[in-house]
């Protein structure tokens, strides 16, 4: 039973006589997270924090980052749901979430511009494969994008402030459509787990609390993939809802699952809630990249 806590259950939770009970200690370590973002700490300060004080995440693994602080904050299961008892108020999570999108304006412009691959998925619209950036500060185009496809090599020339631009006004025009956004991955993860339940069930008289916890691990799996959609377009309205929305590295991160390269002049996006804005030219060419390759 310890090894489906340690890999499977949701920090602050652990499966005890067949149900997700809250873990106080833990409890108590999310709540504090809240509160010290809230009263201004950063995420690497509180990440710094829980990791100096030994916070184990996982056992024998202290080591927190500001990522995982950053997901913690975002999830929306300690808002409770039929698995999970709630750990966290709504007004507070609220609170954290505009507070992390005021953050965001307030991040180093130049830095807060690059648009990379490290970011966010760019592809070439042509093949569909991953590009990489390059920087030349000798060259009057400076930034450049480059098919990583050595049968392609598509080069797309798009100055940063191009590509922002392009972004802000996509998000603009953007009118969000609920998504199914259930991915193949995680259909197969469910079934995977759907079988081994079953097979958990008929053998329930050899390991009945074994045959509990996957039947509550395959509901909260069905869970997420059901509330995911509803959780990310909750997200793209607050951002979305805003007056002058300035659209920045981070920004990007949060909203777009991939950005599609097609010429020097276009770019469409995917945002994530799986809805592509500006595909209907996705099969065009880049001509004025493919002059001077």
């Amino acid at each position: 039973m310890k090894n489906v806590k340690n890999r499977y259950m949701l920090f602050g939770y652990q499966v005890k006589n067949g149900a997700v009970v809250i873990v106080p200690s833990e409890a108590e370590i999310v709540q504090k997270i809240f509160d010290d973002y809230l009263s201004g700490m950063s995420l690497q300060q509180i990440a710094s924090l829980l990791t100096a004080e030994c916070v184990e995440y996982l056992p024998h693994k202290s080591e927190w980052n500001k990522n995982r602080v950053a997901r913690l904050l975002d999830d929306v299961r300690y808002l409770g749901n039929e698995v999970y008892t709630a750990i966290i108020d709504r007004e507070i999570f609220e609170q954290a979430q505009a507070m992390k999108l005021s953050r965001n304006t307030q991040t180093d412009y130049e830095r807060g511009k690059v648009i990379s691959p490290s970011v966010v998925n760019i592809v070439c619209g042509k093949c569909g494969c991953a590009v990489r950036r390059l920087h030349d500060n000798r060259r009057r185009n400076k930034q450049r994008y480059v098919c990583n496809n050595e049968n392609c090599g598509t080069l797309y020339r798009i100055s940063e402030d191009k590509m922002l631009a392009m972004i802000t006004e996509l998000l603009s025009e953007a009118e969000l459509v609920m998504t199914r956004e259930t991915d193949a991955g995680e259909m197969l993860e469910i079934h995977r787990l759907q079988q081994e339940a079953a097979r958990a069930v008929d053998y329930c008289h050899t390991d009945a609390e074994k045959a509990r916890t996957l039947i509550l691990e395959c509901a909260d799996k069905r869970y997420q993939a059901a509330s995911k959609g509803r959780a990310n377009a909750d997200k793209l309205r607050r951002y979305l809802n805003r007056d002058g929305v300035v659209v920045d590295r981070r920004m990007a991160s949060e909203l777009m699952s991939k950005i599609t390269l097609i010429t020097d002049e276009q770019i469409a996006i995917t945002l994530i809630n799986g809805q592509t804005i500006g595909k209907e030219n996705c099969n065009g060419t880049n001509n004025a990249g493919n002059q001077n390759r």
